[in-house]
């Protein structure tokens, strides 16, 4: 009897903390979205609840509950005794959740007012431009990152952020120049978009230069020794750009494709067609819907003497082609095949 009435009375207890905690719980989440609510605490008390609110706030923000988390950054603002600092902080934050979103003009309107109350922050302009930049909005971009740049001449970001403008825009003579400010902090994109600028100058040597420089104490990674190897092409060094196709094939990467097509260039260069064969089946099994690479199958069954391989490729050529100049050279060499008698 005594055992019965200690686990009912434990059972009670239990449940009414649960009760009161959760009753508790809900009245302070119902309550601390009121501003009315938040204004009448002490001051002491209500600083004490913003640190819990933005802590919380950050938390789902992580988890991706965009909505929830802006909903108490709004509360947050609606707060009295917040200095114009901490109001141009959650406007900030609040613009980011929007920018997450996707929702650009929520975004910027509440960037903007982050900025009106403290005009001195940098970071806020940088946000603002590369919100613009994203947009591809890239006269408003430029314009902040330049005045970025006459606060702080060496703000990295901006020379980046001015530099990819450029780079978009095609202008590779003025992203080459931004890009170069930054050669010293070891970005790899700003680097790899730096030896493309240069490449599209026609500046291959100076584009290796770059390359070989940034690799000297590190590790290439695969795009770095991918574009080494179309800039030595670019140079009418086959033999080396073969070893850095041959070796981007030992890390793996993105352009696999591309990487199986220039290693049968350079093999039918070499006159090794069954190695040519070998790549251009690859490639051809990787993306079997690009017609450029049963135009070259054909060309080189042709080479092989493999009649019937080689008009099997021209016309799938032709048929999966959009480019009149592919149907037309597949058509063509299928029209001699037919015409010509191979022993």
């Amino acid at each position: 009897m005594n055992k019965f009435l200690v686990f009912a009375f434990l059972n009670v207890t239990l449940f009414l903390g649960y009760a009161i905690g959760e009753n508790t719980k809900n009245h302070y989440s119902s309550n601390i979205k009121s501003t009315a609510y938040l204004n009448s605490l002490s001051s002491k008390k209500r600083k004490k609840i913003v640190r819990d609110l933005d802590g919380n706030a950050q938390k789902l923000l992580d988890n991706g509950n965009y909505i929830e988390a802006l909903e108490i950054y709004k509360t947050i603002l609606s707060c009295k005794d917040l200095l114009k600092k901490q109001k141009s902080k959650y406007y900030c934050k609040i613009g980011n959740i929007y920018n997450l979103q996707n929702l650009y003009d929520l975004s910027i309107i509440n960037y903007k007012e982050a900025q009106y109350l403290y005009p001195k922050n940098l970071e806020i302009k940088i946000s603002m431009a590369q919100i613009h930049l994203n947009n591809s909005l890239y006269s408003l971009a430029e314009k902040l990152f330049k005045e970025v740049l006459e606060s702080d001449s060496k703000s990295e970001v901006a020379q980046i952020g001015l530099g990819n403008i450029y780079f978009y825009q095609k202008n590779y003579q003025k992203a080459a120049f931004y890009y170069e400010q930054v050669l010293s902090n070891d970005d790899k994109y700003s680097v790899l978009k730096l030896a493309f600028c240069y490449r599209q100058l026609k500046k291959p040597s100076k584009a290796l230069e770059i390359l070989n420089c940034f690799t000297k104490n590190k590790k290439a990674t695969e795009e770095i020794i991918f574009l080494v190897a179309i800039l030595l092409m670019d140079q009418g060094d086959f033999a080396k750009a073969k070893e850095k196709f041959i070796k981007y094939l030992e890390h793996g990467g993105s352009h696999i494709f591309q990487v199986y097509l220039h290693l049968a260039n350079i093999y039918e260069a070499e006159n090794n067609l069954s190695k040519t064969k070998e790549f251009l089946e690859m490639a051809n099994y990787i993306n079997p819907n690009y017609a450029i690479t049963n135009l070259m199958l054909a060309r080189v069954f042709y080479k092989l003497k493999d009649i019937n391989s080689s008009k099997k490729h021209a016309r799938l050529a032709e048929q999966k082609s959009e480019s009149s100049f592919v149907k037309e050279q597949s058509q063509k060499l299928v029209y001699f095949l037919d015409r010509n008698k191979f022993k």
